[in-house]
């Protein structure tokens, strides 16, 4: 077992989020307490209290990894695409594949994403409009560029989010991930003949 004294505040920071994970996945934050990180990351518990005031901020710490995930998978898409239709489409399936992924990480994982605590509801508020924005910008990209035909880019990107709904936590954990993907897929398909401008809605073949 390590031990604090042998470690620096970064090591011991990372120790501690890393037994945090894994208490959690296996047994779920309400049930995992401050002593088990503590006995689990092999320091002292007085040593992740220099870190973490609480359980909740560990909670809080983790939660806003997990969801930054997502949106730097999101992210990563947007980057190396140009045309609109085939990036939100990947886009938003790549979106769903990450969400589904948190299912196979553990039976409490999807707690980090989607649980009643405060902290877990204030990340996942910032997440969805760090996601809006995302969306908003895609969308205006794609408007300015004459690939899309909408008024409010904002608007659209709130609509985007609430056609999704279903594929969010936690109804999307109750899909195989091959199985999400591809009703996500479809749903993205099915949204853009609503916004393609007209002489691409009608070019476009229908995506399957």
């Amino acid at each position: 077992m390590v031990r604090s004294s042998c470690m620096g505040s970064d090591d011991r920071r990372h120790a501690v989020l890393a037994a945090a994970t894994r208490l959690f996945r296996h047994y779920g934050h309400a049930k995992t307490t401050m002593a088990d990180i503590a006995r689990e990351a092999g320091v002292g518990i007085g040593s992740v209290y220099l870190d973490f005031p609480s359980k909740d901020s560990i909670v809080e710490e983790l939660s806003l990894g997990t969801h930054r995930r997502v949106l730097d998978a999101m992210r990563a898409v947007v980057k190396k695409h140009n045309d609109f239709a085939d990036c939100f489409i990947e886009v938003m399936g790549t979106r769903t594949a990450c969400l589904a992924d948190l299912a196979s990480e553990g039976e409490h994982a999807c707690e980090l994403m989607h649980c009643q605590t405060k902290s877990v509801r204030s990340v996942h508020e910032r997440f969805q409009a760090e996601e809006r924005t995302l969306l908003r910008d895609m969308l205006e990209d794609a408007r300015k560029g004459g690939q899309i035909d909408i008024k409010d880019a904002r608007e659209t990107a709130a609509l985007v989010q609430r056609a999704f709904v279903s594929l969010a936590p936690p109804w999307v954990f109750a899909l195989q991930k091959d199985a999400a993907v591809a009703i996500a897929t479809d749903l993205a398909c099915l949204l853009l003949v609503g916004v393609l401008a007209r002489q691409q809605s009608r070019a476009r073949p229908r995506r399957r």
